[in-house]
């Protein structure tokens, strides 16, 4: 429980940076280009140094172990959430644009800050297995999800920012490899930046809608539940049945790292899929799936993280 107030007390820090973005929005500072001029900056940029930056430690055996067992849970997670969705579609109803942010998390730009919050920087390299099978998943399933299309697009899978950034990772971290001295801190800088300018992105995002909008779509209170407490608790108490935690050194803190990013808001990724493939309504809908969500989890990934730990 301890943790859990812990979590509540961290994300009230960064809801407050939200705050800040809602308010410059509002007050007219930023405009919609601003918005999406600083997301890409912080999925092309910051994000990758961040990952790169947590790579920069020894590889124990412990490490490498909570690596496998990070991925295992990953991979878990996302199988039992897209099963899940096949299951309830007819009986819920549930529309593409639900189940697609019912399955797909914002890992990367909550979680990373969040964790490195909690915890510190060198716990952020867990982030990194949940974040590899959900890109390759966003790149495959999601996108034949809403777009209709088959295939397999592999250049933009292995070209991924992100994944390149853990691609060096990868290699700093089994060669001991280490930038020159101001190569380094510029990279510790920069990797620094990823909670408060995930936070600022998230608050304008939410100034940009309307609440008449948001709450004009009536069903994304179900899929806040499910999103936001269901599947999550789903997960959480299969960890606890299996004893995952207990396979390897510091497997608790592992798995909630990984539950965490599992526990997330919907992922900005379907909203962006969504304007490409679909229509402005529909892109609106995951938007809006995605704000009330975002409001939610300072309640939610603290209730989740409790029942993990009790």
């Amino acid at each position: 429980m301890e943790m859990a107030g812990l979590l509540f007390a961290r994300l009230l820090s960064l809801f407050f940076i939200i705050l800040i973005g809602f308010v410059t929005v509002r007050c007219g500072l930023v405009q919609q280009e601003g918005i999406k001029s600083l997301s890409m900056l912080s999925l092309y940029i910051i994000c990758p140094f961040a990952v790169m930056n947590a790579f920069e430690v020894n590889p124990t055996r412990e490490i490498l172990g909570g690596l496998l067992l990070a991925v295992l849970f990953a991979m878990l997670t996302h199988v039992i959430f897209i099963g899940a969705m096949r299951l309830l579609k007819r009986p819920l109803k549930l529309q593409t644009i639900e189940r697609a942010s019912i399955i797909y998390s914002n890992a990367g730009i909550l979680t990373i800050p969040l964790v490195t919050a909690l915890f510190g920087p060198d716990w952020v390299i867990y982030t990194c297995a949940y974040n590899v099978v959900q890109i390759t998943l966003q790149w495959t399933h999601l996108r034949h999800m809403i777009s209709g299309e088959k295939g397999v697009d592999l250049k933009k899978i292995l070209l991924n920012p992100n994944l390149i950034a853990i691609y060096v990772g990868v290699i700093i971290f089994f060669t001991g490899f280490r930038f020159p001295g101001p190569i380094d801190q510029a990279i510790d800088m920069v990797a620094a930046m990823v909670g408060p300018v995930g936070m600022l992105i998230s608050g304008m995002t939410i100034g940009g809608m309307t609440l008449k909008k948001v709450v004009s779509f009536r069903r994304v209170w179900l899929v806040t539940v499910l999103r936001m407490l269901v599947m999550p608790l789903i997960m959480a108490l299969i960890a606890r049945v299996l004893g995952l935690a207990s396979l390897v050194p510091n497997g608790q803190t592992v798995l909630l790292i990984s539950l965490l990013a599992a526990a997330g808001p919907s992922g900005a990724t379907v909203m962006q899929m969504s304007r490409i493939y679909n229509d402005s309504e529909t892109a609106d809908y995951a938007g809006a799936i995605n704000v009330i969500t975002m409001l939610c989890c300072a309640i939610t990934m603290p209730l989740v993280a409790a029942f993990f730990l009790m």
